[in-house]
């Protein structure tokens, strides 16, 4: 039996999100929902299939849903993780998880005490260059290390989130 999906967020990673769901033989894209523009997750569901909701509580208490995704900005991930966390259904989440440490421990503590898994999806974190950077670190061929930065750019504009 395939488990079935909503996603959360009708923009371009959202449509990935659906891509992959459709690719899955596990898995049942059973709609989007999008809060701020449940004209969006309409489109969105007439070119992937599924329903349209306008709310969480709508698409999570809706027939055959057993997970979601939330492909949203950044910033706006913690309302559909509480209700998932409200409806008992096991969520996975675009990173960031949140935008704060206080924002990640309330969501991580509302799914854990719901007993629903709770996932951040980090596609880049087993890149060789990573594994080979931590092994120097480790070796301790780099020395001491006292300060380290990353500056990845990967800004978007509103246009993007819109």
């Amino acid at each position: 039996m395939k488990r079935g999906v909503v996603i959360v967020g009708s923009g371009l990673i959202a449509r990935f999100h659906a891509q992959a769901v459709r690719a899955s033989e596990k898995l049942e894209l059973k709609g989007f929902c999008n809060t701020r523009s449940p004209e969006s997750a309409k489109r969105a569901a007439a070119e992937f299939g599924g329903a349209a909701w306008g709310d969480f509580d709508s698409a999570l208490s809706a027939d055959g849903v057993g997970m979601v995704t939330v492909a949203t900005a950044s910033g706006g991930h913690d309302e559909a993780v509480f209700a998932a966390a409200r409806h008992k259904v096991p969520v996975l989440v675009e990173k960031p998880l949140s935008i704060t440490v206080a924002r990640i421990d309330a969501l991580i503590a509302a799914c854990r005490e719901a007993g629903v898994p709770l996932g951040c999806i980090l596609q880049t974190r087993f890149s060789s260059l990573y594994e080979e950077a931590k092994a120097k670190v480790a070796s301790g061929e780099l020395g001491t290390i006292t300060y380290a930065g990353v500056r990845i750019p990967w800004w978007r504009d509103d246009e993007y989130y819109t």
